[in-house]
């Protein structure tokens, strides 16, 4: 019997494959449960039961392997978009910005772009094109990264992985002072939490 968890490798019922399989398509869990066909009162409770679905290890396996994921796949793009720079998308000549041909960029510059955008304004000097490249959290992924690898912020105190950073180029002397600035304010209202007044 197809629906049998003994009958396919991955142990899971016709609904559950089916849930995985709809769920790559868009992401979104609720319509997935919907979808594969189970029955459902609302979309509150069909939320639900997806959520309880997606803590299966089974399930979260299968997902990782119809996706094309794995744990190194996921960390390799991680830190294509940590270690990212933006002369991997553009050239600068001190005067012009140009957006380097898609069939230069690297694997590094692919992962790292979020979005490009192009629009068109029309004026009485004719149309002029504005196209906008807007890159992924660098720090965001930076964050995620080391946290992964355990360089944050048990192993190396923040400060030294931020001088680090700078040290290496992948964070900005301003940056370094933003995440310095802000690490020193919560250190400092860390202090006064429970002082009386």
């Amino acid at each position: 019997m197809p629906g049998d968890k003994k009958t396919n490798p991955q142990e899971l019922t016709d609904l559950q494959l089916r849930f995985c399989h709809e769920y790559v398509k868009d992401l979104n869990k609720t319509r997935a449960y919907i979808r594969a066909g189970y029955n459902v009162k609302n979309d509150n409770s069909a939320a639900a039961s997806a959520c309880a679905l997606l803590r299966n290890t089974k399930i979260q396996a299968y997902l990782g392997e119809i996706a094309g994921l794995s744990e190194v796949k996921i960390i390799a793009e991680v830190a294509a978009i940590a270690l990212s720079r933006i002369t991997d998308i553009l050239e600068y000549d001190g005067d012009n910005i140009k957006i380097k041909k898609s069939e230069e960029w690297g694997d590094r510059a692919k992962a790292s772009v979020k979005s490009i955008t192009v629009s068109k304004t029309l004026s009485k000097d004719g149309v002029t094109t504005t196209t906008t490249v807007t890159m992924h959290d660098k720090l965001s992924a930076l964050e995620k990264l080391m946290k992964r690898l355990r360089l944050y912020p048990k192993d190396i105190p923040v400060l030294d992985a931020v001088q680090l950073l700078l040290a290496e180029g992948v964070a900005t002397p301003e940056q370094a002072r933003v995440i310095g600035e802000g690490i020193g304010r919560m250190e400092e209202e860390l202090r006064t939490i429970g002082k009386p007044d």
